[in-house]
């Protein structure tokens, strides 16, 4: 029986408009394929909390060859950019309310400090029973131990939870520690899913 229902944050609760990345290309004049690139390379090590967004944004410079901004502007790309193209889903956050009734609900995210303080900005988090940020455990996403931390901290059973991400080695990586998981396709596509289940909501 499923007792608990874990969501991830960015691209199921949290939607950012697709021209982010392009925002960064430009801010740095460069081609945002090849930003994207080295960005790619650092971002797990920023996501695990092992270097800070300066020794992040003086790597993918220097990998590069390029000059960096200075190290006040560097800090706030991030937050800057990240709260202008953030926005919530508000179906999601009603689905989210609803399933609260009858299941207890987790986040494991993926993410960076300073994206932590812009969606932390926006009190959903306090639908949550447990709240798992990579950045705060120097775990990521597909790593089993991610999974295992937020079913211990849920008090429940592996095979008791359903994970929902919109990345396919995310689902994976719940699926090969026990855990039911949905692809995320939207929320009413989700909705059908959550139904064909047996879930309550």
């Amino acid at each position: 029986m499923i007792k608990a229902i874990i969501f991830d944050l960015g691209g199921v609760i949290l939607n950012w408009d697709a021209s982010l990345m392009h925002k960064y290309g430009k801010f740095f004049d460069i081609n945002k394929a090849k930003l994207s690139e080295e960005m790619s390379k650092e971002m797990e090590k920023l996501q695990r909390g092992e270097i800070t967004t300066l020794e992040f944004w003086h790597k993918v410079c220097s990998d590069l060859d390029m000059e960096c901004p200075p190290d006040d502007i560097l800090r706030n790309i991030f937050p800057r950019e990240y709260s202008r193209a953030i926005q919530v889903d508000g179906q999601m956050v009603e689905l989210i309310k609803k399933l609260g009734q009858n299941y207890k609900l987790g986040v494991i995210s993926n993410t960076i400090e300073d994206h932590e303080d812009v969606f932390k900005g926006f009190g959903i988090l306090e639908f949550f029973d447990t709240v798992i940020l990579s950045n705060e455990v120097d775990l990521v996403k597909p790593q089993p131990e991610i999974y295992e931390l937020a079913l211990g901290r849920l008090g429940v059973e592996a095979e008791e939870c359903i994970f929902i991400d919109d990345m396919l080695s995310n689902v994976h990586g719940a699926k090969k520690v026990g855990m039911e998981a949905i692809l995320f396709e939207g929320c009413n596509n989700l909705k059908e899913n959550l139904d064909k289940k047996g879930i309550k909501f």
